[in-house]
Protein backbone atom coordinates (compact mmCIF):
# COMPACT_ATOMS: atom_id res chain seq x y z
CA UNK A 1 0.00 0.00 0.00
CA UNK A 2 1.12 3.58 -0.80
CA UNK A 3 1.66 5.38 1.82
CA UNK A 4 0.54 9.45 1.11
CA UNK A 5 3.08 12.50 1.43
CA UNK A 6 0.92 15.39 3.24
CA UNK A 7 3.50 17.71 3.20
CA UNK A 8 1.86 19.23 -0.37
CA UNK A 9 -1.32 19.73 1.27
CA UNK A 10 -0.09 21.98 3.93
CA UNK A 11 2.16 25.35 3.80
CA UNK A 12 4.61 26.88 6.56
CA UNK A 13 2.09 28.81 9.25
CA UNK A 14 3.10 31.28 11.97
CA UNK A 15 1.93 30.79 15.23
CA UNK A 16 1.93 32.51 18.41
CA UNK A 17 3.54 30.96 21.49
CA UNK A 18 1.14 31.46 24.65
CA UNK A 19 3.76 31.34 27.18
CA UNK A 20 6.48 33.61 25.20
CA UNK A 21 4.34 35.37 22.67
CA UNK A 22 6.98 35.19 20.41
CA UNK A 23 5.69 33.88 16.54
CA UNK A 24 7.40 30.46 15.34
CA UNK A 25 6.98 28.93 12.23
CA UNK A 26 4.79 25.45 12.08
CA UNK A 27 6.27 23.93 8.85
CA UNK A 28 4.50 21.51 6.94
CA UNK A 29 6.54 18.88 7.44
CA UNK A 30 5.50 19.48 11.51
CA UNK A 31 1.76 19.69 10.49
CA UNK A 32 1.62 16.61 8.26
CA UNK A 33 3.29 14.67 11.06
CA UNK A 34 0.93 15.91 13.69
CA UNK A 35 -1.71 15.26 11.69
CA UNK A 36 -0.70 11.61 11.32
CA UNK A 37 -0.31 11.17 15.32
CA UNK A 38 -3.48 12.97 15.73
CA UNK A 39 -2.25 15.71 17.36
CA UNK A 40 -3.60 19.40 17.43
CA UNK A 41 -1.05 22.24 16.77
CA UNK A 42 1.60 23.20 19.24
CA UNK A 43 0.71 26.09 21.35
CA UNK A 44 4.27 26.84 22.13
CA UNK A 45 7.84 27.16 20.50
CA UNK A 46 9.92 24.69 20.88
CA UNK A 47 12.24 26.86 23.53
CA UNK A 48 9.38 26.77 25.77
CA UNK A 49 8.26 23.49 25.05
CA UNK A 50 11.90 21.88 26.56
CA UNK A 51 11.24 24.67 29.01
CA UNK A 52 7.80 23.13 30.10
CA UNK A 53 8.98 19.47 29.82
CA UNK A 54 12.16 20.09 32.56
CA UNK A 55 9.78 21.53 34.90
CA UNK A 56 7.14 19.07 34.52
CA UNK A 57 9.22 15.75 34.80
CA UNK A 58 12.47 15.56 36.93
CA UNK A 59 15.31 14.45 35.96
CA UNK A 60 16.29 10.48 36.50
CA UNK A 61 19.24 11.57 38.56
CA UNK A 62 17.04 13.55 40.85
CA UNK A 63 14.03 10.77 41.12
CA UNK A 64 17.07 8.55 41.82
CA UNK A 65 19.08 10.22 44.03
Amino acid sequence: MRQLDYRHHFRDKVLHCCDCRQSFVFTAGEQAYFQSKGLSAPKRCKSCRELRKRTLIPDMEERSG
